[in-house]
C-alpha cells in the first residue's frame, strides 16, 4: 500500500514554453488554518494527519517551470486564469529572455530547487515569489497586473518573517555563493528594488496595492474596503502609525457613505433591495470596526508619545493649551498626541 501523502502531483504543460513537467499541490481537505496574523499570514495550520505538521502549504502557491523558468500561481499553468489576457505578452518576455544564458530570469531560476525535489524549503519559495513578481514586472508599468504583484509581494513578507520563524537547515546554495542570501545580494544590481526582506517586501505589497486602488476601474466598494483595511495593518506592522491611521479612515469614510447609499436604495424597493439591506449591514459592519480600530491605533500613538511630550511641556512651565499644541505640533507629535494633551489642559484649567 503506497504512504499517504498530502500532495497531489501531475503532469502540466508551461503555458510559456509548452514543455511539461510535474507540479504539486496539497489536498485542501487535510488541513486548514490555525492562528492567522491581521495581515492574513498564517503562523500555523492544523492537519487531519500530524506526520504533515511541519509541511508549510504557503511554500507550495506559486509553480514553476524548470525550464523556462516561468513563475506563477497554478491556475495559470492548468489555464484556469488567463491573466487578464496578458499572458501572451508575458510569454514573448519569458521565452525571448530564456534563450540568453545570464539574463536575470535565467539567473534567478537557478535558485528554485523545485519541482525536481519533493519539499519546498523557504529559500526555494522565497526565490519562487521573487521571480513570479519579476515576470509580472516584465510588462510596462501601465500593463502589470499590480493585484497579483502586491498578492504576490505580501506573500513574499510571510516568506522571510517564516525563514526567521522557522530557524531551519538552509538547503545547499546556488553553485558559487555560500547562502542563498548571497546568491540574492547578486541579483541586486540588476534589480535594485528586488525585496530582500520583510520590510522590503511589505513596502513593495504596499505601493502595488495603492497603485492597484488608483487605477482600478471596477466599482467594487467590498474589495476597496478590504484592500484599504488591509494597507492600514501593513502600515501599523512596518510602525508607520499615521498612514495605519489614514487608511482606518477612509474605511470609516467609504463604507460610511457606502452603507448610506444602499439603505437609501433598500428604502426605496425595487428587485434590488434585498442586495442593498445586505450591503448596508456589511457596510455598517465595516464602520464599527474601523471605529473600533482608529481608538486601538490612536491609544497606541498616544501611549507611546505622552512620556516623550510630558517632557517638553514640563520644562516650559506653565503654558496655555494653545501654546502647548503649537509646542507639541512643532515637535513633530501626533495629532492624536496633541489633541489628547491640550483636552487634558483644558479639563485641568477648568478645576481651578
Amino acid at each position: 500500500m503506497p504512504m499517504e501523502t498530502p500532495f497531489i502531483n501531475v503532469p502540466v504543460p508551461c503555458p510559456v514554453c509548452a514543455v511539461e513537467s510535474t507540479h504539486r499541490y496539497l489536498k485542501l481537505k487535510m488541513f486548514k488554518p490555525g492562528v492567522v496574523e491581521d495581515d492574513q499570514h498564517v503562523v500555523d495550520y492544523v492537519w487531519e494527519n500530524q506526520e504533515f505538521a511541519a509541511v508549510r502549504p504557503n511554500f507550495y502557491h506559486i509553480w514553476h517551470c524548470p525550464h523556462c523558468h516561468f513563475c506563477d500561481e497554478k491556475e495559470v499553468f492548468r489555464g484556469e486564469d488567463a491573466s487578464g489576457g496578458r499572458l501572451e505578452m508575458l510569454r514573448e518576455k519569458v521565452l525571448l529572455l530564456s534563450r540568453v544564458k545570464d539574463t536575470l530570469l535565467m539567473r534567478m531560476g537557478v535558485g528554485i530547487g523545485y519541482p525536481a525535489e519533493p519539499d519546498i524549503v523557504v529559500e526555494w519559495a522565497i526565490c519562487a515569489h521573487l521571480l513570479a513578481i519579476h515576470v509580472q514586472e516584465l510588462l510596462s508599468p501601465s500593463l502589470r497586473m499590480t493585484a497579483k504583484i502586491a498578492r504576490f509581494s505580501l506573500r513574499l513578507a510571510w516568506l522571510y518573517r517564516e525563514r526567521a520563524m522557522l530557524a531551519a537547515p538552509p538547503p545547499i546554495p546556488p553553485k558559487g555563493f555560500e547562502s542563498h542570501e548571497e546568491f540574492l545580494a547578486s541579483l541586486r544590481s540588476e534589480w535594485p528594488k528586488m525585496p530582500m526582506d520583510e520590510n522590503e517586501a511589505l513596502d513593495a505589497a504596499i505601493i502595488a496595492y495603492e497603485t492597484d486602488l488608483s487605477n482600478r476601474r471596477t466599482d467594487d466598494p467590498k474589495f476597496e474596503i478590504n484592500v484599504q483595511n488591509l494597507l492600514s495593518v501593513l502600515f501599523e506592522r512596518k510602525g508607520d502609525m499615521a498612514g495605519a491611521i489614514r487608511y482606518t479612515r477612509a474605511v470609516f469614510t467609504g463604507a460610511a457613505k457606502t452603507r448610506n447609499g444602499a439603505k437609501a436604495a433598500a428604502q426605496r424597493g425595487g428587485a434590488n433591495s434585498d442586495k442593498m439591506n445586505a450591503l448596508a449591514n456589511w457596510m455598517n459592519l465595516a464602520v464599527e470596526k474601523a471605529v473600533e480600530r482608529s481608538e486601538k491605533l490612536q491609544e497606541i500613538v498616544f501611549q507611546a508619545e505622552f512620556p516623550r511630550a510630558r517632557e517638553v511641556l514640563a520644562a516650559m512651565g506653565k503654558i496655555s493649551p494653545e501654546q502647548a499644541a503649537a509646542k507639541l505640533r512643532e515637535g513633530g507629535f501626533s495629532e492624536t498626541t496633541i489633541r489628547r494633551v491640550t483636552q487634558m489642559l483644558e479639563k485641568a484649567a477648568k478645576k481651578k
